[in-house]
This record gives C-alpha cells, sequence and structure tokens, in this order.
C-alpha cells in the first residue's frame, strides 16, 4: 500500500506503486508456439514496469490488482477467474484464437456442452476481453458473451506492432479494467472520506467546525492514491466531481498538509460502463419527471400555496423514479440536500404532505441516507429518520456501494 508522506510543500505525496499481475497461462495456450511466445514477452517486458507473477494457483489472490488468464478451455484458468471476480478483482481473459469457429467445430466430443457453460462464464464475468485481431473480434462478438472487448495483436504473427507497443498497450488495458470496477474497491474507510467530502463541497459552513475539522483530517489524510483514483472515477461517474473539487479547496484552507490534487484523465475513455448510466440532467424540483396524471393532481392539490413544500415532495418522487427506474445518481442526492438544509418551509406542512401522498416512509429513510452518506445533520431533519434493513437497502442503491 503507497503510504502518504509529508512533503516540505506541506501537500500529501505518494510513492509510486506498481500493478501487481498474476498471469495464467493455459496449457493449450502453452503448447502454440506464437502464444506461448507471446506470453514470454508480455511478461518479460511487463517486469521492467509492473510486478508480475505467473501460473499462480490464486491460493493467495487478493494481492493482485489484475488477473489475466491467457487461453481458454482450461478449468484451471476459469477457477482463478472466478475466485479473482468474486474478490472483486479486475480480470483481463485472451482467448488468443480458442474461440474461432474451426476450434469450436473442433471441440464436437462429449464434454462440450459441460465445457461451453463454463467457457461462457468465463468470458462472461471477465473485466475485458483481449482479441488478437478483427476476424477473431468478429467471431467472438457473433457469440454475444461480452461486449467489453479490445483488440491488441500478436507481434510474434505481425509487423504491424511491436512488443514494446504491445506491452505498452496491455499495461493501458490493465489499468483499464481496475478503473472500471473502482465501486468495488470503495470500502467503508474511502466511503466515510468521500462523505466528508461530499459535505464540504455542498455546504461550506460545515467546514468552519472544530468536530467537522478533525473528522475530515481523519478520514482523508490517510487515503492512498489509488483510493484518490477510485474516487475521482466514482464522482465523475456520479455526477459530482465539482462538489469534490469545491470540498477538496474548502477543506485544503485548513488541512495541513493539504490534500493533493485530483487525478485529472478522461473518465469515459479510460473505464468500461459497468453500471447503469445515470441521469445527468439537475433533480427537477418544478416539474415530475414521469407521466402520472392522478399523482400530479394530487400534488397539486396537497402542496397549494406552499411552493417550496411542492418544490421538495416532487424531488423526493422524482427520486423514487428514479430508483425504480435505476438511474439515480449521487448528485441528485446531493441537490436534495441543499433545497432541505437551505430553503425556508412549514415541516409540519411539508409532513402532512408526505403522509398524504403515501410518501412518508419513503421521506423519512430518504433523510436517513442524507444523514449517514452526506451528513446533513439533526437540526434539519424535516421528518425524523428511519433507520432499518430497507433504508440500508435504499442507501446502497443511491451510492452502488455496499
Amino acid at each position: 500500500m503507497a503510504v502518504p508522506t509529508v512533503a516540505t510543500s506541506s501537500v500529501i505525496k505518494y510513492n509510486k506503486e506498481k500493478l501487481k499481475v498474476l498471469i495464467y497461462i493455459s496449457k493449450r495456450a502453452q503448447s502454440r508456439k506464437s502464444t506461448k511466445d507471446f506470453a514470454n514477452v508480455l511478461i518479460h517486458n511487463l517486469q521492467s514496469s509492473v510486478s508480475v507473477d505467473q501460473n499462480n494457483h490464486a491460493k493467495d489472490i487478493k494481492q493482485y490488482d489484475v488477473v489475466h488468464v491467457i487461453g481458454a478451455w482450461d478449468k484451471k484458468g476459469a477457477n482463478i477467474l472466478q475466485k479473482a471476480n468474486k474478490k472483486h478483482i479486475a480480470t483481463v481473459f485472451s482467448p488468443m484464437g480458442d474461440f474461432q469457429p474451426w476450434n469450436l467445430n473442433n471441440k464436437k466430443d462429449v464434454k462440450l456442452t459441460k465445457s461451453m457453460i463454463y467457457q461462457k462464464t468465463m468470458a462472461e464475468e471477465a473485466s475485458v476481453v483481449h482479441l488478437s485481431g478483427e476476424k477473431e473480434q468478429q467471431a467472438f462478438k457473433k457469440l454475444g458473451w461480452n461486449d467489453r472487448i479490445v483488440v491488441v495483436k500478436n507481434p510474434i504473427l505481425t509487423t504491424q506492432i511491436s512488443e514494446a507497443e504491445m506491452t505498452s498497450r496491455m499495461i493501458a488495458i490493465y489499468q483499464k479494467a481496475i478503473d472500471s470496477f473502482c465501486y468495488a474497491r470503495i470500502g467503508e474507510t474511502q466511503q466515510d472520506a468521500l462523505g466528508v467530502l461530499v459535505h464540504a463541497g455542498i455546504d461550506e459552513e460545515e467546514c468552519g467546525k472544530t468536530a467537522f475539522r478533525e473528522l475530515a483530517s481523519k478520514d482523508l489524510q490517510t487515503l492512498t492514491e489509488k483510493d484518490w483514483r477510485n474516487l475521482y472515477i466514482y464522482a465523475n461517474n456520479e455526477g459530482i466531481i465539482d462538489i469534490i473539487r469545491q470540498g477538496r479547496q474548502r477543506l485544503n484552507q485548513f488541512l495541513q498538509p493539504q490534500l493533493p490534487e485530483l487525478p485529472t484523465f478522461n473518465v469515459k475513455d479510460s473505464t468500461f460502463r459497468i453500471y447503469p448510466k445515470i441521469n445527468e440532467e439537475p433533480l427537477r424540483s418544478d416539474k415530475l419527471q414521469f407521466r402520472n396524471i392522478i399523482m400530479k393532481s394530487k400534488l397539486d392539490e396537497c402542496c397549494e400555496g406552499f411552493s417550496v413544500e411542492q418544490q421538495i415532495t416532487t424531488m423526493l418522487l422524482n427520486i423514487r423514479h428514479e430508483l425504480h427506474s435505476e438511474t439515480m445518481s449521487m448528485k441528485h442526492l446531493c441537490e436534495l440536500y441543499q433545497k432541505i438544509k437551505f430553503d425556508k418551509y412549514d415541516e409540519d406542512k411539508l409532513q402532512e404532505i408526505f403522509k398524504r401522498m403515501r410518501i412518508h416512509k419513503f421521506a423519512a429513510r430518504l433523510i436517513f441516507v442524507m444523514n449517514d452518506v452526506i451528513g446533513l445533520s439533526e437540526g434539519f431533519m424535516p421528518i425524523e429518520p428511519l433507520d432499518d434493513k430497507t433504508a440500508d437497502k435504499l442507501r446502497v442503491a443511491i451510492t452502488k456501494l455496499t
């Protein structure tokens, strides 16, 4: 783990940490000279910039950032990939032509059905499938097993790519696979840090409180370089990167040593889309984001003469709809926080509206989530928060973190 150290500039800096890669080569792949030579060249070239082990049988798979299986039709390779997936470790699968039609057609034995089942699962669950050419890509696409595909040619078989370029592109694939599954690597410590950054970004008043400053110092200054990268990708995906930047800027007014600069790279180009696409537009408070004439009529009736109360209720109804359609983002939770904390409204009337609209329990659970995730304090809660199993599920649905 990269340990943060205090530099003379009073900004946290990190010791560079090599990626840890496990490469497993199937017996079938080792029996073919072109594939074996590809693997040997890759392993040799990786050693200057990556910590690489070969053909470990996954006894201590947690230590690796990436598991790369070369070659198909190998049960041990499938088991290693499966273990890595269960541990939320990024996986790269290189079938090396084993799924070409002539190879599939040659496997007309009794074991084909069972082999195809585990092989299909292996290909489907891989973070990314590496293919060696356009023809292999076309054949693999027809199988429909995984659309997270990259093509990097084998320099043993073609002069169109050098060994050095192939290695460089494989390292980029490793990083892309890691980044694509960053949600799974944001643990409790990182979630606490995320909450502090978001809270500081949406609520400047909190930064002036001693207790909050102490919490920020404790939660943020233990983050590693990898943690910051994961949080940056998460914040981009969830529409809260500007909030995180604002939070960092405000916190650096009092933190010593100061928080490091956030990474800067194009997340959309650097990751595969793994999670459902969120609604990137601002959360509507002026109208329902879905068509329901009866609900709209009832909302207008319940909220007549109470505009802010109607806006808050509308936002809650829209969030409930987004949760059902799996388009809810952390950005929308933050927008609801700001509306509830900074706008003036009649709490008794709001509670009455919630009950008449039959969303009182949903609202109470959402208030709990705002408290738990981004620190909405008790004095600004319009209703008593409800902490139960359903609230826990709601938190996971909104944050996509466990």
